[in-house]
């Protein structure tokens, strides 16, 4: 836990604080979002050992969570993901089309006759695949267009090319939870509301997810480039970094949709009509910050 007496107050005027701890397995950061003044918060993609430092973040803050989310299913992201949901007794919430993963992390990262590239990385950094137990409360969001369930594994390569816009989904407004994919409004339902809205943005991987939260204390994020300290922002997971974007080239991933991510969802080349405004800033999986605007006058992907 950081106990640094000089990091910045929480801004009293911002709805929703958020908080980074870096995973020291390929440099995840895992977000801690919640309500200034205590109440509830998520937590979102827990990679390997962050644990302790999410858990003394949430006791810090007075926080409640209620729900794990992760924006994809691999490891790096989601490791601590079943020991934080039993801990909290939340739910581990994600998009249908990566919910297999969660069952076999280690088995479902690597690309075919890659020799085990990225697993021996995971080796190397001392994470087991022995060790890994998956979670046991998994709620899934939008509907598999792979033809699967968790338990129907979705196999690596079958990603769906339809439209992406998701049903709306059950709304956990008793706990001040609004997950909505649809991208309408975020419904708030009093003091206590914190509203999360999930666009799928396939391409990374067939389920991959970006959570978008509005008026949030970022000012505690380190090295942040976010056109000040509250803001919209946009947790875009392996999807979109600062100067680049995720890899395309493993079990699930496909550059086509990749791109229609890019175009519709994210503004690739200036899109009218793209789904996210540019003012919101860009809190990726891996690496610095950055906002949207930023990022498409700058990352050659957007361009």
């Amino acid at each position: 836990m950081d106990r640094t007496p000089s990091r910045p107050p929480v801004d009293p005027g911002a709805t929703l604080v958020l908080e980074q701890v870096v995973s020291p397995v390929f440099g995840a950061s895992c977000w801690i979002v919640g309500l200034r003044a205590g109440g509830p918060c998520v937590v979102v993609d827990p990679g390997a050992r962050v644990s302790e430092r999410v858990r003394d973040v949430v006791s810090r803050h007075g926080w409640e969570p209620v729900a794990v989310l992760a924006t994809h299913g691999h490891l790096d992201h989601v490791a601590d993901a079943a020991g934080l949901s039993a801990y909290y007794g939340v739910p581990v919430r994600l998009h249908a089309d990566d919910a297999y993963r969660l069952d076999d992390p280690f088995g479902t990262i690597d690309r075919p006759g890659a020799s085990g590239t990225l697993v021996a990385a995971l080796a190397a950094a001392g994470l087991d695949p022995a060790d890994y137990r998956a979670p046991h409360d998994v709620r899934t969001f939008g509907t598999s267009r792979s033809g699967t369930s968790r338990t129907g594994a979705t196999r690596p390569g079958t990603a769906h090319r339809g439209a992406w816009r998701d049903e709306p989904l059950d709304l956990d407004l008793d706990l001040g939870l609004d997950l909505d994919p649809g991208f309408t409004a975020a419904d708030r339902t009093g003091p206590r509301a914190l509203a999360v809205r999930a666009v799928h943005a396939p391409g990374h991987t067939q389920g991959s997810t970006l959570y978008l939260l509005d008026d949030v204390d970022a000012s505690r994020v380190g090295g942040a480039r976010v056109g000040g300290a509250r803001v919209d922002v946009a947790l875009t997971g392996d999807v979109l970094f600062a100067g680049t974007i995720g890899r395309t080239d493993l079990p699930g991933g496909d550059p086509a949709l990749m791109q229609r991510t890019l175009r519709d969802v994210l503004g690739h080349g200036g899109t009218p009509g793209a789904e996210i405004d540019g003012a919101r800033a860009v809190l990726p999986g891996h690496g610095p910050t950055s906002t949207l605007a930023h990022e498409r006058r700058t990352n050659p992907y957007l361009r």
